[in-house]
């Protein structure tokens, strides 16, 4: 999934507007940094949702809700969104 498309959804879950999720998108700061994405997995859990995260052998396996993703260690950032995306999204 394209990195833009999640910082963007991101950036407006977690409450910024206008030129905050313009400069998110630009930075891709939800998908590159596991801090700020850790914070859309705890809102996600906040809101109720069943969240897990398994790190195993540089591997990774992400759940929110009913949506899960897996891949590597190095891309943890992207596949906390992804997966959160996938759950508020269907």
């Amino acid at each position: 999934m394209k990195s833009e498309v999640l910082d963007e959804w991101a950036a407006k879950y977690l409450g910024e507007e206008g030129e905050e999720v313009a400069e998110a998108v630009a930075a891709q700061w939800y998908t590159t940094s596991p801090g700020a994405a850790f914070v859309v997995l705890n809102k996600s859990a906040a809101e109720g949702m069943k969240v897990e995260l398994e790190i195993e052998d540089g591997e990774v396996e992400v759940k929110c809700g009913e949506a899960e993703v897996e891949g590597s260690v190095e891309q943890l950032a992207a596949l906390i969104v992804e997966a959160c995306y996938r759950c508020h999204n269907g």
